[in-house]
């Protein structure tokens, strides 16, 4: 689904849902900071998808293109990777 500019209204939309997807999302420095706290309320992970998995690290505000993981997902070292890059 592609939502331009309207990412906190999608995100505070889907409340009742219960799946946990992983979440890609371009994120305006303007939204950055509400858009954060609603994923991270939520439990999930941010991370840079611009960068290879091998690099991405939990951040505290979501960047430009925002991967995030529900927490259940990370490992012990708080890193996340998607099942297609595992191999």
């Amino acid at each position: 689904m592609v939502q331009r500019g309207f990412q906190v209204v999608v995100l505070t939309a889907n409340r009742g849902y219960e799946a946990r997807p992983v979440i890609l999302c371009e994120v305006s420095k303007g939204a950055a900071a509400e858009v954060s706290a609603l994923l991270q309320g939520r439990g999930y992970i941010l991370c840079d998808g611009s960068k290879p998995s091998s690099e991405r690290v939990p951040l505290h505000r979501a960047p430009w293109s925002t991967v995030a993981f529900p927490r259940e997902r990370a490992g012990a070292n708080g890193r996340v990777q998607l099942r297609s890059e595992s191999a």
